[in-house]
């Protein structure tokens, strides 16, 4: 939502029986990925990209993003956000972010929006808090490289992002 993606359902955390979660609003008329037989939009599917990048989301599937009968992305399940697996593994299925693309003008100017605050608040976490911190180190290096990473070069240079 900090920065204006639309691709991800609202989400509320949640605490029930001292356990924390969250709930995520139910999205009607997409199909999982497997299940779509069109053409994926690709400027959705580079905003899901540098989401889960700078929340270190190492899970993205065919079964946990949705796209609607226009090729719409919506990005669901990011229960594998924010770990401290400094190795990027890629579960068997997960998409494989192996290429570094360049990363398009719109996303650079959401990421050169996405100020410090912005982040704080959209995290509701304090400023000195090491996910916070993770994720400015991840913004500002694809702010200053304009190039998704691969999964390669994240594991050998993983220090640079957290």
């Amino acid at each position: 939502k900090a920065m204006g993606f639309g691709i991800v359902p609202t989400t509320v955390l949640r605490n029930h029986n001292n356990i924390d979660g969250s709930a995520q609003k139910f999205v009607t008329n997409h199909v999982t990925a497997s299940e779509f037989k069109g053409k994926i939009n690709n400027e959705d599917f580079q905003k899901m990209r540098t989401l889960d990048f700078l929340i270190w989301n190492r899970d993205r599937h065919p079964e946990n993003y949705l796209v609607s009968k226009y090729g719409r992305i919506t990005a669901i399940d990011h229960g594998n956000a924010f770990t401290n697996a400094q190795i990027f593994n890629v579960p068997k299925g997960a998409l494989n972010y192996t290429r570094s693309d360049n990363i398009p003008k719109n996303i650079l100017t959401s990421l050169r929006n996405l100020d410090d605050e912005k982040l704080k608040s959209a995290l509701s976490i304090s400023s000195n808090h090491k996910i916070l911190k993770s994720v400015k180190k991840r913004r500002d290096f694809l702010l200053k490289s304009e190039v998704f990473p691969n999964k390669n070069y994240m594991n050998e240079n993983r220090k640079l992002f957290f």
